[in-house]
């Protein structure tokens, strides 16, 4: 059955073109993606976890369980015709896999799509930057924040 379900899923989505590919998902990214969803943008997201995937395709995502640093599944999300790819995971080592792999797949189909990663430690910044077009620190981000409150 879950077969059949990935099947109209992948078939759901392949007249996408200017979507958006969530790879990954952090609760700090929850709301941005309400927003996307409000705005009417296609989302696609690609998580590890099993409760996670069954939440987030109840709130009416195309969800695929999969590792996102595989190409075959950033290719079943659309990769090629998406406008956006967003990092999000909680882990900084994993959207690093995740951005080198779409880095290279880029590269060698020329593709235009741009990609943010989320940053959870600003130490992995510089490792993760030369391959995207834009990372987010979250620790500078709140730190900025916090300074600005003061």
């Amino acid at each position: 059955m879950s077969k059949v379900v990935n099947v109209m899923e992948t078939m759901e989505f392949t007249g996408f073109g200017d979507h958006s590919i969530v790879c990954g998902y952090t609760p700090l990214c929850s709301e941005f993606i309400k927003s996307l969803k409000l705005m009417n943008v296609p989302i696609v997201i690609i998580v590890r976890d099993m409760e996670l995937a069954t939440a987030l395709k109840s709130e009416g995502y195309i969800v695929y369980r999969e590792q996102a640093d595989n190409i075959e599944v950033l290719r079943k999300a659309g990769l090629k015709k998406a406008k956006n790819v967003y990092i999000c995971s909680p882990d900084d080592g994993y959207n690093l896999l995740v951005a080198l792999t779409i880095n290279n797949f880029k590269q060698q189909e020329q593709l235009k799509c741009k990609v943010t990663v989320i940053v959870n430690s600003s130490r992995n910044a510089e490792k993760i930057q030369n391959f995207c077009e834009e990372t987010i620190d979250i620790s500078k981000v709140l730190n900025d924040y916090m300074f600005k409150i003061k």
